[in-house]
């Protein structure tokens, strides 16, 4: 592999691994799959596109099978016969430090390089994740009736895909499957809540699909514009599932009266406010 890449695959395990033992999320039945979906060569380079199935059990909730599913793309160059690059788009480590599109990865004539804006901004989420745990640990210690059911989301990934994603005129996949449509594009309506869906599938939220047709009053899941739950866009309905769900690995939360304490919120919660 090549050095550049090298080093910033060694820096994101790294902060992966940090971030595992700040949120204590260790995980068990670890297994991967890997399938090759695209192979593109031009001249002595070649692009290839992988779908990488990961599945685990963490330590503290073993009776739940967790399951992500992720991109990656890999640069090869037969003259140096290295690995030039290695990119998986929707991983948050990716999301705030290379920021790339998509598109850019055809450009195979252009290597990665860790430039020094590249090695701050590796720095600067380094900052951002122990800043996020740390207000989160605060107010934890200020408020012992803050739910426990959303333990295993990562709010850092929710900041993060939101900071990267609020501008984009096609913002990501906030788990790499389930398409996004912005919903601001239809007559009438707005995406704030389609937003929000997509950052809590960043943040580790599984879909609960009820197998419903057509726009199910149940679940909260998107399979296209006609077959989806009313609670992944309509803003009443999302409030009415998270205040009701008890389904586990999916997301649910809690209905508070309003209050200026900061102990009842935390960075990479998702607030919702009624009047």
């Amino acid at each position: 592999m090549d050095q550049p890449i090298l080093s910033f695959l060694q820096d994101k395990s790294t902060t992966h691994q940090n971030v595992t033992n700040l949120y204590k999320t260790y995980k068990d039945n670890y297994n991967v799959q890997v399938k090759l979906l695209e192979n593109t060569r031009a001249e002595n380079k070649a692009t290839l596109k992988f779908q990488v199935i990961t599945t685990y059990n963490l330590l503290d909730s073993p009776d739940v099978d967790t399951e992500v599913s992720d991109e990656l793309y890999v640069l090869y160059d037969y003259d140096k016969k290295l690995i030039t690059d290695f990119y998986t788009p929707y991983n948050y480590y990716d999301l705030s430090v290379r920021d790339q599109d998509l598109t850019l990865l055809k450009n195979i004539n252009q290597p990665f390089s860790l430039t020094p804006e590249l090695t701050a901004k590796m720095k600067e989420l380094k900052v951002d994740i122990n800043k996020v745990y740390k207000a989160q640990e605060s107010n934890e210690l200020t408020n012992d009736t803050i739910s426990t059911r959303t333990s295993f989301l990562r709010p850092e990934s929710i900041v993060i895909y939101a900071r990267h994603n609020y501008n984009r005129v096609s913002p990501y996949s906030g788990n790499g499957r389930v398409p996004y449509l912005d919903f601001s594009l239809l007559d009438g309506a707005h995406d704030c809540t389609n937003f929000v869906s997509h950052a809590l599938l960043a943040g580790g939220a599984g879909v609960y699909d009820t197998g419903g047709s057509g726009i199910s009053s149940t679940g909260w899941y998107y399979r296209d514009m006609n077959n989806r739950s009313s609670s992944w866009a309509g803003v009443n309905e999302l409030y009415t599932f998270l205040t009701t769900n008890r389904t586990p690995n999916t997301p649910s939360g809690i209905s508070n009266p309003y209050t200026n304490n900061i102990g009842y919120w935390s960075t990479g919660d998702i607030l919702q406010l009624g009047y």
